[in-house]
């Protein structure tokens, strides 16, 4: 799709090779002015073809995009909030009954954790979820 200096967006038939401008949200059968004068200085011109029959173009990126994007946010959001303070929350759990005798390490490795499992989820945000929003 284009857009052109007054605003208006153009598509291509994918099957018809033909123009449609976006009129009101609906695909309306049409030919850009620039287009139109280039046909017209065509030696060509004078060749017309049989008129295709007239079909909406489609717009294929509408849904399949949106899915994605909302899986994207959604891994996102697990990645970076939900895993580093899980890792911390069992950290604290796992390493206080190790440690009883020394809070402050059995903390201190808690934070560790949840620094590497925050650094993880970062990774898996750009690798993947990045991936997903682009519709890859």
């Amino acid at each position: 799709m284009i857009q052109d200096e007054r605003g208006v967006w153009w598509a291509v038939g994918q099957r018809s090779g033909e123009w449609y401008r976006n009129q009101g949200g609906q695909w309306v059968r049409d030919v850009p002015a620039s287009v139109a004068a280039a046909r017209a200085a065509s030696p060509y011109a004078a060749q017309s073809q049989a008129p295709l029959p007239t079909r909406p173009a489609p717009l294929y990126y509408a849904e399949g995009r949106k899915t994605h994007r909302a899986a994207a946010l959604v891994l996102s959001a697990v990645c970076l909030l939900v895993l580093p303070f899980t890792a911390y929350s069992c950290g604290r759990t796992l390493f206080a009954s190790t440690w009883r005798s020394n809070a402050e390490l059995a903390n201190t490795y808690s934070i560790l954790l949840f620094l590497l499992a925050g650094i993880v989820g970062i990774l898996i945000t750009f690798r993947v979820a990045g991936k997903w929003w682009r519709g890859e």
